[in-house]
């Protein structure tokens, strides 16, 4: 009996230090930004079943339903997503330099999309300071749509954020796919194409060129 007791502890403190393990090695995954200052996102893998929504890895909730509040005073729904096959989500605040100092490059990457991918972008701090937002995109060329704030996944989202600027690539359903990008990478316009390229391929999309 004494023995099977002294078995049972064995056996519940190896389980208890494997849950333990499990869960750093997640939280490490997670923080780890690489040589660049970027976590780079969507591992190599089969592409999953157009059936079903590609695997969300980002540890962010997907905002499959929200209404937003734009900075010049418009709406942005979870329903706008399907005007394209992927939208690149950019998500910065005021405060942080690397997320201002790569928007120019944002702003030119734009211009460079196909229709059927949109990129936007979400200030946290936005609604705070509203004229000082639009300076900040103003002089670095930047004239596409900005989230200020929402409800719904979009509050949840939020929560969620740990680091700016983070960057998420969504579908037509608002669901996003793979990892965030988290970081400004050296290479905006090389990372950012690869990435939307992924995305497009594992939505069994045509590819950008």
């Amino acid at each position: 009996m004494k023995y099977n007791k002294i078995l049972s502890i064995a056996a519940a403190a190896v389980l208890i230090a494997a849950i333990f393990t499990a869960c750093a090695a997640k939280k490490a995954d997670e923080t780890n930004l690489g040589e660049n200052g970027a976590a780079s996102a969507l591992e190599q893998g089969n592409a999953p079943e157009k059936e079903s929504a590609p695997e969300n890895k980002s540890g962010i909730t997907s905002p499959n339903s929200f209404n937003a509040v734009t900075l010049d005073g418009g709406e942005y729904t979870s329903d706008s997503f399907s005007e394209a096959d992927v939208t690149v989500i950019n998500i910065w605040s005021t405060t942080c330099g690397p997320c201002i100092r790569e928007m120019p490059e944002i702003a030119e990457y734009v211009k460079t999309l196909p229709d059927n991918v949109k990129l936007i972008t979400w200030c946290l701090d936005g609604a705070y300071d509203e004229e000082y937002t639009k300076e900040l995109l103003s002089s670095s060329g930047y004239e596409g749509i900005t989230l200020t704030g929402g409800d719904g996944d979009l509050e949840k989202m939020y929560n969620d954020i740990m680091y700016t600027p983070t960057t998420l690539f969504v579908d037509s359903d608002g669901n996003i796919v793979g990892e965030a990008l988290i970081g400004s990478p050296k290479d905006l316009a090389g990372t950012y194409t690869e990435l939307i390229n992924k995305t497009l391929k594992a939505l069994g999309k045509e590819e950008m060129e």
